[in-house]
C-alpha cells in the first residue's frame, strides 16, 4: 500500500490525467447513480443502525467526497495547464 509521503513526492498527474470534457460529458449519469446509491444505502442504514450513528457515518462520507472533489479539480487544473503549455 502506498504511503501518503510517497504519493506527495510522486507526480501522480502523469498516472491520472483528467480532462474537464470527460467530466462534463458524464456528470449527469454519475450524479444520478451516486444519488440513487446514496438514498438506498441511507434508508438501509437508518433502518438498521438508527439516525444518530447514520449521521456520524454521513459526516465521514462527506469528508471523503470533499477530498475526492478537491483531488479531481486539482488533476483537471494540472492537466489543463500542462496541455496549454505543451
Amino acid at each position: 500500500m502506498p504511503s501518503g509521503k510517497m504519493l506527495l513526492l510522486k507526480d501522480i498527474y502523469s498516472y491520472l490525467p483528467l480532462k474537464s470534457q470527460w467530466i462534463k460529458k458524464e456528470i449527469g449519469s454519475v450524479i444520478g447513480v451516486l444519488v440513487l446509491l446514496f438514498l438506498v444505502d441511507s434508508w438501509k442504514d437508518i433502518y438498521d443502525i438508527g439516525v444518530v450513528i447514520y449521521f456520524k457515518e454521513l459526516s465521514s462520507f462527506l469528508l471523503v467526497a470533499l477530498l475526492f472533489i478537491i483531488l479531481a479539480l486539482g488533476l483537471i487544473h494540472h492537466t489543463n495547464k500542462t496541455n496549454a503549455a505543451g
